[in-house]
């Protein structure tokens, strides 16, 4: 009896153990569950986080992939204008040059085609000079040989008769006629109307001397006559042309050449057209064409007319 007491205390000692052996296998158990259930939420939880920003980042990555698209699609617009730029700025450089290649081709013609003008032109110029300085030449030496004549004794241009002479003019006449006088109205006239360039009282007008050689007749030179006309300026006329017969000359107490060179009045209210031609008329056909290949002024003219006067 004793030993199944024992044996009974002994096994309720065992059972009472493994009871507390599982009371604490049973809280251990429960610790792991509540362990096991909060490793649970925060894995649930850190996986909510991992796909808000795995949907975050794919909406970035969409947003990026939309955003290199337009660029792209920016970008293969721009290289096409830029090609079509480069086309057309090809295109009329390619026609620039062609119309520059014509315009030099035509520039190179008409220069040519002007030079060859300009230098035809020249050459006319230089010869219708030289002949109208041989035709000056000329001309002064049959004044040179009247007047000559005229020293010859017993000479008398100024006698009624009407006929030609054999010999010249006076020595005061001869002195005061013009070289027109030998050149013929038609002559005269182209010669004065050359050395007009201008007939406002401002502008000298100049004159081209081998353009007015050209323009002026061959001279024909005839025996002189008491019939023509001496032209003169004198004070009454302001400057203007003064026709009379020669008889009015010879009448005159005044030589013909001072009458001819006479001073105006007032030299500066004649036109430098006028100007010009008393100087013309005087003989100083070289001071009418040097004034006017220097386009002098108004004042140049008076004062190469009171210079002459003053002579």
């Amino acid at each position: 009896a004793g030993g199944a007491r024992e044996s009974a205390a002994r096994a309720t000692a065992e059972a009472v153990a493994r009871e507390s052996e599982l009371r604490d296998v049973r809280a251990e158990l429960v610790a792991a569950r509540a362990a096991v259930a909060e490793a649970r939420a925060d894995a649930s939880s850190a996986v909510a986080q991992m796909a808000a920003q795995t949907a975050g980042l794919s909406a970035d990555l969409d947003a990026a992939k939309a955003d290199a698209m337009a660029a792209r699609a920016d970008a293969d617009a721009a290289r096409a204008g830029q090609r079509a730029a480069a086309t057309a700025a090809s295109a009329e450089l390619e026609a620039l040059r062609a119309q520059l290649s014509g315009a030099a081709a035509a520039a190179s013609g008409a220069s040519a085609a002007r030079i060859a003008q300009l230098e035809t032109q020249l050459a006319e110029r230089d010869m219708a000079l030289q002949r109208l300085q041989a035709e000056r030449g000329f001309l002064q030496q049959q004044v040179d040989n009247l007047h000559r004549q005229s020293l010859s004794p017993g000479f008398h241009p100024l006698a009624s008769g009407g006929g030609g002479h054999s010999g010249g003019v006076g020595e005061d006449a001869g002195a005061g006629m013009d070289i027109e006088e030998a050149e013929g109205p038609s002559r005269k006239r182209a010669r004065v109307g050359a050395a007009r360039g201008d007939d406002h009282a401002g502008t000298s007008g100049a004159t081209d001397p081998a353009a007015a050689a050209a323009a002026l007749p061959l001279p024909t030179v005839g025996p002189f006559s008491n019939d023509k006309k001496v032209e003169r300026r004198t004070p009454a006329s302001g400057g203007r042309r003064d026709t009379k017969p020669d008889s009015a000359v010879a009448a005159s107490p005044v030589p013909a050449a001072a009458a001819a060179r006479e001073l105006p009045t007032d030299v500066s209210s004649m036109t430098v057209a006028d100007m010009k031609g008393w100087l013309m008329e005087s003989g100083f056909e070289d001071t009418v064409f040097h004034l006017n290949m220097k386009k002098a002024k108004k004042a140049d003219w008076v004062k190469a007319v009171e210079e002459k006067c003053r002579s």
